[in-house]
């Protein structure tokens, strides 16, 4: 199977959309930092797999405990342009919680204020559940409806850490 009807058959039904273009997206040399530099469409769906793994691997405190500059506040705007407005409002309430952006940006202080309010932190967590377990089905969908933003990763070869360990898949 060619590159490019590869990356068609994302769009078929049952196809791992997301996933499968984060594989075009990240490479062997790949850093969170190069977010920045992506189309707006394509660093969205980057945010929404970060926010999903981090998600997935230890709920909320685990996300902020993770996160880099590169994603931040801009993962709620990514849950909003999937139409996960719920979510997006829940996270911006977390990261309303930090007293500042200082307070945020500092690591020592971003933990002090999780420890101090985490009830609230834990009632947020629950609350983005939802929407983190949506955002494949939602991201498909926008993806699907925005197929034009995606092209320019039909030519690039999916990427998978394992074929450095054990060769080419072929």
């Amino acid at each position: 199977m060619t590159t490019g009807s590869a990356f068609d058959a994302l769009f078929q039904p049952g196809g791992d959309l997301l996933w499968g273009l984060i594989e075009r997206i990240e490479n062997r040399s790949w850093r969170v930092d190069r977010i920045k530099t992506l189309p707006p469409p394509t660093a969205a769906l980057v945010r929404l797999a970060f926010l999903k793994t981090r998600y997935d691997n230890g709920g909320l405190l685990y996300v902020f405990e993770c996160d880099h500059p590169a994603c931040g506040r801009a993962i709620c705007d990514a849950l909003a342009l999937v139409g996960l407005r719920a979510g997006a409002k829940v996270l911006t309430r977390a990261f309303d919680l930090f007293p500042s952006q200082a307070d945020y940006d500092d690591w020592d202080r971003r933990f002090a204020t999780i420890a101090r309010l985490r009830k609230k932190f834990d009632h947020l967590d629950s609350a983005l559940g939802a929407s983190v377990a949506a955002i494949e089905e939602a991201a498909a969908g926008y993806i699907r409806t925005h197929r034009h933003e995606f092209e320019h990763l039909r030519k690039r070869r999916p990427y998978h850490p394992l074929e450095d360990c054990y060769g080419d898949r072929g």
